[in-house]
């Protein structure tokens, strides 16, 4: 998979999506002074810079499955820790460390989903919380993707792997103790939003 990533991150250096995606995101990103953030899947670092703008007391980590990724990150991005994490592996962080994790259109990509929200439950401090982005996949969207586009969406060859409704991302939370507080949507207009979050709280 790191080296499906390298080559994914070689030939771009942003997803495009920033200008709808962003606006709704940085809403709920904490502003308390000193806490630690987690970006999952962080990418080339951008949600990190723009995070670092809003609060600029914060302890930055990115983690990304591209190792190539995160060595470039190292030499420009100096106010961030990086490392490199590993599918159905366990993440190289302690237990109950992290205040916020955000992970923005990473889970689509990951086989083990199942030990990811474990891990997600076991980095994050009691009370803290994550942010998922994700495609949105409701009723109404899927059935023009099944008149209209299904190939695109579901095309053998892409990189997404998993595909989550409301109620399976919720159901998935759930299961490791990680209780959803807040839904939204973003790009176009609901019921055929491009992506949606969840914010959810550890018990």
């Amino acid at each position: 998979m790191s080296n499906y990533y390298d080559q994914y991150w070689s030939k771009q250096s942003t997803l495009g999506d920033g200008i709808y995606k962003w606006p709704t995101v940085i809403q709920y990103i904490p502003k308390k002074p000193r806490v630690k953030i987690l970006d999952y899947g962080c990418g080339p670092g951008v949600l990190l810079r723009i995070m670092k703008k809003i609060n600029s007391t914060a302890e930055y980590y990115g983690a990304d499955v591209s190792g190539a990724i995160i060595k470039k990150n190292k030499r420009h991005i100096k106010f961030c820790k990086f490392f490199t994490v590993e599918d159905g592996k366990r993440f190289p962080f302690q237990s109950n460390f992290f205040d916020f994790i955000v992970t923005t259109d990473a889970i689509e990509h990951v086989y083990d989903t199942e030990l990811a929200f474990k891990e997600f439950a076991r980095i994050l401090k009691p009370g803290g919380k994550i942010l998922i982005t994700t495609p949105y996949h409701g009723m109404i969207k899927n059935l023009l993707i099944v008149l209209t586009n299904f190939e695109l969406i579901f095309d053998p060859l892409g990189p997404h792997i998993r595909f989550f409704t409301k109620k399976s991302l919720s159901e998935s939370l759930h299961r490791v103790h990680l209780i959803p507080i807040t839904f939204d949507y973003f790009g176009r207009f609901f019921p055929l939003s491009r992506g949606f979050l969840v914010l959810a709280k550890k018990q």
